[in-house]
């Protein structure tokens, strides 16, 4: 499984890395800050 951070995530879709923080409770992340699991 290919594990991505918030920055690559962000970029991908084309919005500030800030925008994310709003999920941030529905987002879970490893301890290199690299998304593990959501939803």
């Amino acid at each position: 499984m290919s594990r991505v951070t918030k920055s690559q995530l962000a970029d991908a879709v084309g919005v500030p890395e800030l925008d994310l923080d709003d999920a941030r409770p529905d987002i879970e992340y490893d301890d290199q800050g690299r998304i593990v699991e959501w939803g």
